[in-house]
């Protein structure tokens, strides 16, 4: 874990989110309003086809299948890390994990706004996207 660039990037999402050098409370505040205000979209890895959803109406699209590339397939765990390892992360990453919480807490209020018809949608769209994908195999 010595060589893992996280620490390298301490909090880095709250120094680019707020375009402060430094890191604060300011910053934070900073970063959540920006997250808040100027983004019309925003989305989450684990969460990919619900945020994909998010993205097709946040930007009024008709569609929005994707095939994967370019997937990292052996990259460290935060499970595998020991339970020392675990807590340096949490202290280095004290104010981008507020922040990640924050922006949890706001994607899931985007959801609600959409209705009960987007848990529907992502179904739908999840078979659909494993047809596409089979019939890209296919060929």
């Amino acid at each position: 874990m010595e060589n893992y660039s996280v620490f390298r990037n301490q909090n880095y999402l709250v120094r680019y989110l707020s375009g402060s050098k430094t890191i604060d409370n300011s910053a934070l505040i900073a970063a959540k309003m920006n997250i808040e205000h100027l983004f019309t979209f925003f989305g989450f890895v684990e969460q990919f086809d619900e945020s994909i959803i998010l993205l097709k109406h946040a930007m009024d699209l008709s569609d929005c299948l994707y095939l994967k590339k370019n997937v990292t397939q052996n990259r460290p765990k935060f499970e595998g890390f020991t339970k020392d390892q675990q807590s340096a992360l949490h202290k280095s990453l004290a104010w981008d994990l507020e922040l990640y919480n924050h922006a949890k807490e706001l994607y899931k209020k985007r959801i609600v706004l959409l209705g009960e018809s987007f848990h529907q949608e992502v179904d739908h769209f999840k078979e659909y996207l494993n047809k596409y994908k089979k019939l890209y195999e296919d060929y």
